[in-house]
């Protein structure tokens, strides 16, 4: 990819395309375009990360996901933003959070290693993601306290209702979902059992229903589900 191609997606960052004209063309050249749709899962945590990405448009919802099976969502970052930064300059390995996709996202992904030989002989770069970095980190401090937890319920009723938007229903009326529980754990970033849980007390609402294992609603349910979900 060429320089100015990267500079075109990044305009709304002029701070950044700063910095990103005097990339290293080979550096460029390396960059992959990825797409991914609403509701995409991009990172679990505990994944490796072996990129550093530049979100050029759409918004990511930033969660840490607990053994319970609650989520805390930690931020939501909007385009145009660093994905990876964190984990890039910690110096470590491994996601320490999850990303979901909140929105359509076109994302510009960079090989690390290389990535990370521009950041430390950059110091401009290095100071605007360190800024970065300090700023949501502020902002997420002095909002500390306000109703972030997701449960799991809640997590696959917003999963549900965006179903609902992006497919029709059947013959009989109601919406049949072909997932797994074991898809639906890993779409959500949610372990099998947590998925399990929240069907079960989905069921207790009355807000789906099952049909040989598999989750089923109606129009009348999917309205419950996106009040839920929202």
């Amino acid at each position: 990819m060429q320089i100015e191609q990267i500079l075109a997606r990044t305009a709304n960052w002029p701070e950044l395309c700063r910095c990103l004209a005097a990339m290293p063309p080979a550096l460029a050249a390396t960059a992959s375009e990825q797409r991914y749709d609403a509701g995409a899962l991009l990172q679990q945590k505990g994944d490796e990360v072996d990129r550093l990405g530049i979100l050029c448009r759409g918004s990511l919802r930033v969660v840490n996901p607990f053994d319970t099976g609650d989520s805390y969502v930690i931020e939501q970052d909007d385009a145009v933003d660093f994905v990876g930064d964190v984990v890039l300059l910690a110096g470590e390995r491994r996601a320490p959070i999850s990303l979901q996709a909140v929105t359509d996202c076109l994302i510009l992904w960079f090989e690390r290693a290389a990535f990370a030989r521009w950041v430390q002989g950059d110091p401009a770069l290095l100071r605007l993601m360190a800024g970065h970095i300090a700023g949501k980190l502020y902002r997420s401090s002095y909002r500390h306290g306000q109703p972030l937890f997701y449960p799991g319920p809640r997590l696959l009723a917003d999963f549900l209702s965006r179903y609902a938007d992006q497919n029709r229903p059947g013959d009989d009326g109601r919406y049949r979902v072909t997932d797994t529980r074991q898809q639906l754990a890993q779409l959500l970033g949610l372990s099998q059992k947590t998925v399990d849980r929240a069907v079960a007390q989905l069921k207790k609402q009355q807000l789906i229903d099952t049909d040989r294992g598999k989750i089923v609603f109606s129009d009348r349910q999917a309205a419950g589900l996106r009040e839920l979900g929202s």
